[in-house]
């Protein structure tokens, strides 16, 4: 029988490890809360709300209000300038996205009576450079919308 301890119970000296990259959590400041609204001609890909820095966004929301019903307005974001894949308002209300899943807009209201529309937006997503939040309006008249975002930068 083999004496001296087994190979699981071997020291590791950590400075003689090859480490690709070590990632560290970066402090954020405090918490900041900002808002925009405005009419969204048709056509118009607008964008809302423009952060620079490194940070993570803690959440927000999108409201929407119509003359009419709102079909074809995409929401998407841009994260150190790369666009996340946009979704309709109308998929997410067909679909039921109501749930928190990733980087999709959560539905929480949905009136194509009254045309009042809103959706959370999902926080935990950070950013190097920046992070820009759009509204896409392919519906054929003008509409009115709001986004609010809260955030931290280092």
């Amino acid at each position: 029988m083999a004496k001296g301890a087994q190979d699981y119970y071997q020291i590791v000296d950590i400075t003689a490890q090859t480490i690709a990259r070590i990632a560290t959590r970066p402090t954020y400041g405090g918490a900041i809360g900002t808002y925009a609204a405005g009419a969204i001609a048709n056509g118009v890909n607008q964008e809302m709300i423009g952060i620079s820095g490194q940070g993570i966004l803690y959440g927000g929301y999108v409201k929407i209000w119509s003359s009419v019903p709102v079909v074809d307005l995409r929401l998407y974001m841009k994260i150190d300038g790369n666009s996340v894949p946009d979704i309709a308002v109308d998929n997410i209300n067909k679909f039921n996205i109501s749930k928190p899943c990733g980087f999709m807009p959560i539905l929480m209201m949905h009136d194509d009576v009254n045309h009042y529309y809103s959706y959370a937006i999902n926080g935990g997503l950070t950013f190097e450079t920046t992070f820009s939040y759009y509204l896409h309006n392919l519906d054929a008249t003008t509409l009115n919308a709001g986004v609010f975002l809260a955030y931290a930068t280092t």
